[in-house]
């Protein structure tokens, strides 16, 4: 038996199921050096945003309780920074942001997930 859901769908049982509603800003995905936001721009040179863009592809921002992070996935792993630059794990930005990490969806997906809202 097959079982399809929409995307509409899907974020509605995030919503219902996990609490889980990433709208209105939450996640972005970030493709170019003038999407990164302001609060970034003194961890991140115009240069530097643009030789990780081109090399890694886009840049994902996540805006959590307590921070806002900034990350990429690269070379199959996910970096995310803080707007002071530090280095934080992945299952921790999900702690902030509310996103169960036993989802096992990644930054990339759940924005491909909330991008037309």
């Amino acid at each position: 038996m097959e079982f399809k859901l929409t995307k509409s769908q899907l974020r509605e049982y995030l919503k219902k199921r996990f609490n889980l509603d990433l709208s209105n800003g939450k996640i972005e995905m970030v493709v170019s050096h003038w999407g990164i936001p302001k609060e970034f721009e003194r961890a991140m040179t115009v240069s530097m945003a643009n030789t990780y863009l081109n090399k890694y592809g886009p840049f994902y921002y996540l805006q959590g309780e307590k921070n806002s992070y900034l990350g990429q996935e690269q070379d199959g792993v996910w970096k995310f920074y803080d707007k002071r630059d530090y280095p934080v794990p992945l299952d921790k930005v999900y702690r902030d942001v509310g996103i169960p990490t036993y989802l096992s969806m990644k930054p990339d997906e759940l924005a491909e997930l909330y991008e037309d809202e």
